[in-house]
């Protein structure tokens, strides 16, 4: 595809596109509980830098989310985003309480 009629495509199935990129935001957010819970399995601490990217993950859906809240599908997406990145980082402070 041209770059052009790449771009035309992505106007023209806006709804399409969205949803591809909140898919692939769901798949990380899977990837991330699946390390928490395998951490927690291993019994290790996890990596500063996760745990912060975690947070800021978290942090940025918070702030973010009153801009959203009047689309339902946004709506259902930050719900989905906070409540795993807060399990995520609750894991990881277990993580790093206990080992």
């Amino acid at each position: 595809m041209k770059p052009r009629s790449l771009y035309e495509f992505a106007i023209t199935h806006k709804a399409l596109v969205y949803n591809l990129g909140a898919l692939s935001s769901y798949f990380s957010q899977i990837c991330f509980l699946t390390h928490a819970v395998y951490l927690l399995i291993h019994r290790q601490k996890p990596h500063w830098s996760l745990a912060s990217f975690a947070l800021f993950s978290l942090t940025s859906i918070f702030l973010m989310a009153p801009y959203k809240w009047d689309r339902k599908w946004m709506r259902y997406k930050s719900e989905v985003g906070m409540v795993s990145f807060s399990l995520v980082l609750s894991i990881y402070a277990i993580c790093w309480i206990r080992y």
